[in-house]
Formats: structure tokens, C-alpha cells, sequence
């Protein structure tokens, strides 16, 4: 998959970018790893313009996960999509969590 969603005006933050670019940031900092997926910390901007991130780069899904999805949302999709589903989910829910920004 090359596509990549965006919340509401992320993508602006992000032009020019391509699916590829997320996988190659020089400057971000991996936090965390495992066979199946790092997690990478990173910043856009310049000073008060600044913003911080963190990104899971999901390499190999569980096969549990997949299934999972299937019944959850009716059909197979990805872990990262699941994630950014969950998130939403939560928000609309008015439980506080992370707000994501894309997935792809």
C-alpha cells in the first residue's frame, strides 16, 4: 500500500511527502523495537512552528492481529489502520488518547 489518510489538515504538514518518506527519516529516533514493528520519534518545524511526533512502522503483522480486524471491522486491514480506527473510536467516544495523524 503506497496510499497514505490524513486527519483534517495534516496533510499540509506533510506536502510533498510520499509513502516512502515515513520509512526513511533521517533525523527521527527509534524509542522502541521488535521483530514486528519500531516506534520512531521525530519533529517538523522550527521553533514555535515545532511539532512532535511519534510513528509505529508496523514490518510483519501477527497472524491473531489479522484475524482480529476481520471481526472487528468485517474485513482484513492492516494493524496500523486498525490503530488509527481504535484511536477514532476513542476520540468520537470522548475517551482521551493519542490523536492520530495518518496511517499508511
Amino acid at each position: 500500500m503506497t496510499k497514505v489518510e490524513f486527519t483534517k489538515n495534516w496533510a499540509l504538514l506533510y506536502k510533498g511527502w510520499v509513502f516512502e518518506d515515513f520509512f526513511s527519516l533521517p533525523d527521527g529516533e527509534v524509542i522502541n523495537t521488535n521483530k514486528k514493528r519500531e516506534v520512531v520519534a521525530f519533529s517538523l518545524g522550527q521553533g514555535e512552528e515545532r511539532k512532535d511526533f511519534f510513528m509505529k512502522r508496523f514490518f510483519s503483522p501477527h497472524f491473531k492481529d489479522m484475524l482480529f480486524t476481520v471481526r472487528n471491522f468485517d474485513r482484513l486491514c492492516s494493524q496500523a489502520e486498525c490503530e488509527w480506527k481504535n484511536a477514532h473510536i476513542l476520540l468520537e467516544n470522548g475517551i482521551d488518547t493519542y490523536r492520530p495523524v495518518c496511517w499508511g
